[in-house]
């Protein structure tokens, strides 16, 4: 079980309460607005079929765009696996004993255009599975979850969750019917991890928040608490008690709340009290579990210190006492046990670390035993324990490395030992890998940038090669770390160098460099970006007449505008779903809140309409003179996304040269899936050798 603390400052980017933004939904690009007409689709959307269907063997392109044996995840008395896997660009999820020969139980297909987005085991006969609709490749703000259905294993019955009405609704709202992000109950993080057959639900009503637990076989509501505003976190210890929440101190109609705060209470008979309030972008907090003391309980805060780290919460006074904090980068992990106990917690200074904290009565967890002993047998790998048996001590760890797609293994906690599950990328011959090599360099301003980059296999000393300077796509992204990453691996295999920057802005060290990129999207990630590119040429080998930059999203965005920047050191650009478009983005948010956010966010600089489309791409096309490949998805066999088409409009009537690559669904009614991402990834890197051919 892991807990990711960057998913609060995750909601700063592009809009931080997409969750409460109606208005926003009819400018979401095609892909988003897909799953609004998707959710409707019946329960069918799961088929089971008689026989495994067979693995892919494709290479190239297609081995890196998915791993064909993914999560698995053990039954709670350890003796079967469910686990995502990949036929014929299909996913399907794999039920398989683990007795002598690993026979597969009863495997399961989606529907076309249906992913797994989730599963967990309900009990030793039946799985709980969430569908996703379509590739989040083309899906730049990720509102792609569909419904959650119970799988049985043994009866072979596909029933869809919440198909009746609860018996015991928090109110006619609390009626899980249709789960849109605005209006309806959401799953706390890991809603069904420490509780077997019980999800946790928090409800925000009029003026309080409604933290309960949804019974997955009786579909009824238990009420659990009450909390004072409108909250995301919710600390729920193994006697059902609430003690201690995080979120907005009231619920109110504004687009954008920008006050946090954190309650806490010793026991339930209490009265709610606040450990910690402020603004909502000076603070994070997550609550993770029992922490080493009786009445305490584990958080990552920044509150104490610039950076995320681990600290204990005293139920009773509200102190917060650091427990580990490391100097230059944030915890970017916690890893807990079946009980909801950490057991672990990492952060990346280069290379992963981990620390280990005590459990409850300080004593030595078994799983922090058993992972910092596959640490020592592991030297300079990524560790994760990746399931654990909620019955019995076996569990499934995950080795993974920069040259490493990763390999599960089983183990227990209790005895030594280790066997072989499966590698997740099987198709790859890791004989091909190349390594990830960490770098550190001064940006233009003097801020100290990190990153990584990759050579081909087979350069020699003093060689130039080509470069490929890659972006993701999110506003604000989680730092780049080391270790496995697939399209660094592709490119590299194509025979370019690779370069991935932490520009200012990057979640991952510490509030100051954050916030170093807010307001200065525009400005801030292109020249970052610009001076990796620096870099390179002067110490890792790059040719600087062949750099060519590739972005997904916001990163197809930054990387436009660097190469508007400085068209003559860039060879190319290669956009995938770009969000081109900052000022139309902006008219389409709700002012006197979220539109105010969401300039504050991109360009503090820009205060109105006008200097805002200064900074969107389509009404400064004539800036462009570098090659530009555009690669975009037509959804549901309709016409491309408005801010595309704007793209295109403009681009032609400037006689821009560049290229639209269209990926399509065959017939009305589909979403993309993978085959359409290995054909875009197979016109890129084909696009790449053309421009850079010398």
């Amino acid at each position: 079980m892991i807990v990711d603390p960057a998913r609060f400052r995750k909601r700063l980017a592009v809009v931080s309460a997409v969750r409460n933004l109606g208005a926003r939904h009819s400018k979401l690009p095609s892909a988003v607005g897909a799953f609004f007409g998707a959710c409707l689709i019946a329960s069918s959307a799961i088929a089971q079929e008689d026989a495994a269907p067979t693995e892919t063997q494709a290479m190239g392109v297609g081995g890196f765009v998915a791993p064909t044996f993914d999560r698995p995840k053990l039954s709670p008395d350890g003796t079967q696996v469910a686990v995502v896997r990949i036929s014929q660009d299909r996913p399907y999820l794999d039920i398989i004993n683990l007795g002598e020969g690993g026979e597969t139980v009863t495997p399961y297909s989606l529907g076309p255009g249906n992913g797994i987005a989730d599963h967990h085991w309900l009990d030793d006969r039946n799985v709980l599975v969430e569908i996703r609709y379509g590739d989040e490749f083309w899906t730049r703000d990720g509102l792609n979850r569909g419904g959650w259905h119970v799988i049985g294993t043994k009866t072979r019955k596909i029933t869809r969750l919440y198909e009746r009405a609860a018996r015991r609704p928090l109110s006619p709202r609390g009626l899980i019917k249709l789960r849109l992000p605005s209006f309806a109950d959401y799953f706390v993080p890991n809603a069904f991890d420490e509780f077997p057959g019980q999800a946790s639900v928090i409800f925000p009503d009029a003026r309080t928040s409604w933290v309960s637990r949804y019974g997955l076989t009786r579909e009824r509501y238990e009420k659990l608490a009450e909390v004072p505003g409108e909250i995301w976190d919710a600390y729920v210890d193994r006697q059902g008690r609430v003690l201690a929440a995080w979120g907005h101190p009231e619920i109110t109609g504004v687009t954008f709340k920008d006050r946090v705060q954190l309650f806490h209470r010793p026991n339930p008979k209490s009265e709610w009290s606040v450990a910690l309030a402020g603004a909502f972008d000076d603070h994070e907090v997550n609550l993770l579990g029992p922490g080493s003391r009786a009445g305490t309980v584990y958080v990552l805060e920044d509150a104490t210190g610039d950076t995320l780290g681990l600290s204990e919460l005293n139920l009773s006074n509200g102190a917060l006492e650091p427990v580990f904090r490391a100097q230059r980068t944030d915890v970017l992990t916690a890893y807990r046990d079946a009980k909801g106990q950490v057991y672990a917690v990492r952060h990346d200074d280069h290379f992963p670390q981990w620390h280990y904290p005590a459990g409850p009565g300080r004593a030595v967890l078994p799983a922090t035993a058993f992972h910092a002993a596959a640490a020592k047998q592991f030297k300079d790998m990524n560790l994760e324990i990746a399931s654990f048996a909620r019955d019995s001590d076996e569990v499934i760890l995950l080795v993974s490395g920069d040259r490493d797609p990763g390999t599960y293994y089983l183990g227990s906690l209790t005895s030594k030992g280790l066997k072989v599950l499966s590698k997740r990328f099987p198709e790859i011959d890791d004989e091909k890998l190349v390594q990830r090599h960490p770098v550190e360099f001064q940006g233009k301003d003097g801020s100290r940038l990190t990153g990584y980059f990759s050579l081909p296999k087979g350069v020699k000393k003093g060689q130039r090669v080509p470069y490929v300077v890659l972006r993701g796509p999110a506003l604000f992204p989680e730092t780049e770390t080391w270790g496995w990453d697939r399209e660094a691996q592709f490119f590299a295999g194509k025979g370019f160098g690779v370069l991935q920057v932490n520009a200012r802005g990057t979640i991952g060290y510490g509030r100051e460099f954050w916030r170093a990129g807010v307001g200065r999207v525009p400005t801030a990630v292109p020249a970052d970006i610009l001076a990796g590119m620096e870099y390179a040429v002067e110490k890792l080998a790059a040719d600087p007449a062949r750099i060519c930059l590739v972005g997904r999203g916001w990163g197809a965005y930054a990387a436009v505008m660097a190469a508007i920047r400085e068209p003559r050191s860039v060879r190319c650009v290669v956009a995938i779903a770009g969000a081109y478009n900052p000022a139309g983005e902006r008219l389409g948010l709700p002012v006197r809140g979220a539109r105010e956010r969401y300039s504050a966010l991109v360009s503090a600089s820009a205060t109105d309409d006008e200097a805002f489309r200064e900074l969107s791409i389509p009404h400064i096309v004539r800036r462009i003179r570098t090659p530009l490949l555009m690669v975009e998805a037509r959804q549901f066999s309709e016409s491309l996304p408005g801010t595309v088409r704007e793209m295109v409009r403009e681009l032609d009537e400037a006689k821009i040269p560049y290229e639209l690559h269209e990926e399509a669904t065959s017939r009305p009614g589909n979403l993309l899936t993978l085959t359409p991402r290995r054909n875009a990834y197979a016109r890129v890197a084909e696009y790449l050798l053309e421009q850079t051919a010398k």
